[in-house]
């Protein structure tokens, strides 16, 4: 039980989560790196890619032929495990990447470029630390709280196990043992109450 409390404390709620984005849709436009900031945010959240998968990502793993693709590909040789996995795309953030797509000066069909550069150096991708620092700055205005973004992964994660099969998010999240997944079931009092209506249905 200790071992889920400790994942629950990591998740934001859902309220946080809105107030999250919000906070970064209508508070920090006029920042130059305001749709990148919300594009990494928005990612973790909706794909639940460890930091350093994130940094590594290359315009290859989600752009081809001219366009964006549904799914994004987390090769081996930036997975923890060094397993290749497929993570499905939502349409928000498949609309957020266009976004972020038509406000870059670098080329895109280089497919080997980081999706995430840093300022002065468009090959070499953001370091670890640079997303913990985004997350810091976000955190405290939006939800009032610290924001790391081990807890944008614990709570896509928690998300989702409301939703999937435990397999199924294993694949997702790239875990070699279910063990690990299956510390972010924790239902809430909603999650409850529904089950208990589907009882006396």
């Amino acid at each position: 039980m200790a071992q889920t409390r400790t994942a629950s404390s990591k998740a934001l709620s859902d309220e946080e989560v809105d107030k999250l984005l919000l906070w970064m849709e209508t508070s920090d436009r006029d920042y130059k790196n305001y749709i990148r900031d919300y594009l990494i945010v928005l990612m973790m959240l909706d794909t639940g890619l460890r930091v350093g998968e994130l940094t590594k990502l290359v315009w290859a793993d989600l752009y081809s032929m001219g366009s964006i693709n549904l799914t994004l590909h987390v090769r081996g040789e930036i997975s923890k495990n060094r397993k290749t996995r497929i993570i499905p795309l939502s349409q928000r953030l498949r609309d957020c990447i266009k976004v972020y797509i038509k406000e870059q000066s670098f080329n895109i069909d280089i497919n080997t470029l980081p999706i995430f550069p840093r300022a002065s150096q468009f090959y070499k991708p953001l370091s670890i630390k640079a997303v913990e620092d985004i997350c810091i700055k976000y955190g405290p205005p939006a939800i009032g709280r610290k924001l790391t973004p081990h807890m944008l992964r614990h709570t896509f994660a928690t998300r989702c196990m409301r939703v999937m099969e435990a397999r199924v998010v294993q694949e997702l999240l790239g875990h070699s043992n279910l063990n690990s997944t299956q510390i972010y079931t924790h239902p809430t009092i909603d999650d409850m109450r529904k089950g208990i209506d589907r009882l006396t249905q």
